[in-house]
């Protein structure tokens, strides 16, 4: 878990070994928020999938930034 005034950063190991993460935007206006791989515990390139759209994103190796819209998330499962 992650969190300052305004992001939080939140990572749930699944029964399955993947990982689920939520990234929160807590400010009243979009931002990039980054998201670090050595943070989440995970070592290597990893498989991104984007849970409420249902698509398969580009494999993550160490670092992404994803873009949030004011008081939005980003829900991701990593395998």
């Amino acid at each position: 878990m992650e969190q300052t005034r305004h992001q939080l950063i939140l990572a749930k190991p699944l029964h399955d070994g993947s990982l689920a993460v939520g990234i929160f935007n807590l400010a009243p206006y979009p931002r990039e928020i980054a998201v670090n791989l050595a943070e989440l515990v995970r070592k290597g390139s990893q498989q991104v999938f984007d849970v409420w759209r249902h698509k398969r994103l580009s494999p993550i190796d160490e670092e992404r930034s994803v873009k949030v819209p004011r008081l939005g998330v980003h829900f991701v499962q990593l395998m």
